[in-house]
C-alpha cells in the first residue's frame, strides 16, 4: 500500500470513527460508550505517530522525514519475521479493544485513555531496553 492508499484508509477510518461518536445508545444496549468503540481500533497507530513525531522533534530531526523507528520496525528490530510483528500488532490491538470495552462498562473513558497511554508508554520503554541489549551483545560479539 502506498501513500495515497493508507491515507484514504486512514481518513476513512477518522470519518466512520467519528460518526459512530455520534451514535447515540438505545436503552436496548450494554451502556458501551461509543467513545471508546471509535479510538480503541486507532489506539496502535495513533500512539506510534505521536510517539515517532516527539521523538524525532526531541533528537532535532524533522518529524515528517521516514526513519526506522515505528512499532513494527522495533518488534523487526528484536528479530522477529514480518508476518508475525504483523499477527502481533492485530493481536494487541484486538486486546486493547476488547480490554477497554470490557473496562467502558466500569470506569470513565479518561481512565481508560490514561491506562491505555501507561501501558503502551511501558511495553514501548520495555521493547526500547530490549533492542539495546541486543545492540550492545551483537556489539561484543564481533
Amino acid at each position: 500500500m502506498g501513500d495515497t492508499g493508507s491515507l484514504t484508509v486512514g481518513m476513512m477510518l477518522c470519518l466512520l470513527s467519528l460518526k459512530l461518536t455520534m451514535c447515540g445508545t438505545d436503552d436496548n444496549t450494554v451502556h458501551i460508550n461509543p467513545m471508546v468503540l471509535a479510538f480503541s481500533p486507532l489506539l496502535i497507530p495513533c500512539c506510534d505517530v505521536v510517539r515517532v513525531y516527539l521523538h524525532r522533534v526531541r533528537n532535532g530531526k524533522n518529524p515528517f522525514l521516514p526513519d526506522k523507528n515505528h512499532i513494527h520496525h522495533k518488534l523487526l528490530a528484536v528479530g522477529m519475521q514480518q508476518r508475525s510483528v504483523m499477527i502481533i500488532v492485530i493481536s494487541v490491538s484486538t486486546v486493547f479493544i476488547l480490554f477497554n470495552i470490557l473496562l467502558s462498562l466500569y470506569l470513565n473513558v479518561n481512565w481508560i485513555v490514561l491506562v491505555d497511554i501507561l501501558i503502551w508508554t511501558f511495553t514501548n520503554i520495555r521493547l526500547t531496553k530490549r533492542i539495546g541489549q541486543l545492540q550492545s551483545r551483537q556489539a561484543t560479539n564481533k
